[in-house]
């Protein structure tokens, strides 16, 4: 079995969030990425797969380890020479971006989490059945005809997902871009607009103390702010 060579300790959320995107805003880092994801490739492969120099991939395959996207351990060779530096991925995880009126985010999540929730529908509880099934199979031929049957059906929930979630995310768009459009038209006060747009994007679950801090600006200021919004019935904001 290989040995990893180095783990990338634990970051912040947020700081990971702000490697993984410079990681992938470069073209070659994603090129070594989906070559990764094929096999575990050592360095002279990597280099010829990806179509760059060595000295480049190297550069690239140190911020990777870095930012804890990629990781090497040392296998042996297929030419009985010396031990062989391969790279591989680590901590699989999705990104997805939102940026609209009233609604810049970024969410991550780690794959490499267990679910601890039971299987909610029919679908779900086929697939497991099959998972397990195909992690019993010994044969090659055997796991690549369960695994196209599997991976369709995953596939196709997938997009089934994305359209209902592309749909929610409109109607969102739609009524924070009309409900910011009347704000922007009904209040002077660049702060009372911040903090109603503050205020809409939480849903309405925002105390001072957090409100204060997310505009950078001191609580007595806010909360004058706030009174005067409230002395209007247009928000309820906690100030004690």
């Amino acid at each position: 079995m290989p040995v990893a060579l180095r783990r990338v300790q634990n970051l912040p959320h947020n700081e990971r969030i702000e490697q993984l995107l410079d990681m992938l805003g470069n073209e070659t880092r994603r090129r070594i990425l989906k070559a990764l994801a094929e096999e575990p490739r050592y360095f002279n492969e990597l280099s010829r797969a990806v179509g760059v120099s060595q000295q480049a991939v190297l550069k690239h395959l140190e911020l990777l380890v870095e930012a804890g996207v990629v990781t090497s351990f040392r296998a042996k060779s297929d030419l009985a020479g010396p031990d062989r530096k391969y790279y591989q991925l680590d901590r699989p995880f999705y990104l997805s971006i939102e940026v609209a009126t009233g609604a810049v985010g970024i969410e991550l999540q780690d794959l490499d989490r267990k679910s601890k929730r039971e299987p909610e529908e029919k679908w779900e509880r086929g697939v497991g059945s099959r998972i397990q099934q195909l992690e019993r199979a010994n044969d090659v031929s055997q796991m690549i005809e369960l695994s196209e049957g599997i991976l369709k059906e995953l596939d196709d929930e997938i997009q089934r997902l994305d359209r209902r979630k592309f749909s929610l995310m409109q109607g969102k768009r739609m009524i924070m871009r009309r409900v910011h459009e009347e704000i922007r038209g009904s209040y002077d006060s660049d702060l009372e607009r911040r903090i109603l747009y503050a205020w809409l994007a939480e849903g309405g679950r925002i105390d001072l103390e957090t409100l204060s801090e997310s505009l950078d600006k001191r609580e007595k200021e806010v909360r004058q702010a706030v009174d005067r919004l409230q002395r209007r019935n247009v928000v309820r904001i906690p100030v004690d």
